[in-house]
């Protein structure tokens, strides 16, 4: 599993990127939606990683937005990242929780 900064993360599920039509101004247009609902308690500690690139991203910088999309966890992609990273949707991304 993955290594957080204090430990292990003993949990993992696949994400999956969803891209919203709307205008480029408006925040919550770019996601990664889970393939199950999570409980607040297993999202204290979170990474989001790309195991394409090895890039990670923590609970700080890529919120939890809730079980919104057909009550799946649902996590946002900060606009300024996509702009820096058009392919990101092609990425490999794993939500890892649980973590120490």
């Amino acid at each position: 599993m993955a290594a957080s900064a204090n430990g292990q993360c003993t949990k993992r599920m696949l994400l999956h990127p969803v891209i919203d039509s709307c205008r480029v101004w408006e925040q919550h247009c770019l996601h990664l939606v889970g393939t199950a609902a999570l409980k607040d308690k297993d999202l204290k500690r979170y990474l989001i990683v790309d195991l394409k690139t090895g890039e990670t991203h923590t609970e700080k910088e890529w919120r939890f937005q809730g079980n919104v999309r057909e009550k799946r966890a649902t996590f946002g992609v900060p606009t300024t990242y996509a702009w820096a990273h058009p392919l990101w949707p092609n990425g490999n991304w794993y939500l890892f929780y649980g973590c120490q």
